[in-house]
């Protein structure tokens, strides 16, 4: 939808695509081609680059795709730990304050 937002439906338009098309020319987007999964390059991005999910999704489908029962409780722990949730009152994002990116910064900070 960045090249072409007329090619979507109405509720897959973000709400500000230059934003987005600018945010994509600099490196700061990645995106994944349609018909693939988008969960595992979203993980494995964050695991390559040691960094955090920020996602309302659970990846349900990711973990019951995963048939190797130590794999999957492996891959539940990492999420379990690079996962932040999120919510929008108004115009304010809200990231989940429980989740543990902010328990650890709490505990640089002290």
């Amino acid at each position: 939808y960045l090249e072409d937002p007329a090619s979507c439906k109405a509720s897959q338009i973000p709400d500000n695509v230059p934003l987005l098309q600018e945010m994509n020319k600099r490196g700061q987007i990645v995106s994944t081609p349609a018909q693939d999964y988008d969960d595992s390059y979203c993980i494995e991005y964050a695991k390559k680059h040691n960094a955090y999910i920020v996602s309302n999704d659970k990846f349900r489908d990711h973990l019951d795709s995963i048939t190797d029962i130590s794999k999957k409780k492996m891959e539940k722990s990492w999420l379990s730990t690079h996962l932040i949730s999120f919510a929008f009152h108004k115009d304010q994002f809200l990231p989940n304050p429980g989740c543990d990116f902010f328990k650890l910064y709490d505990k640089l900070l002290n």
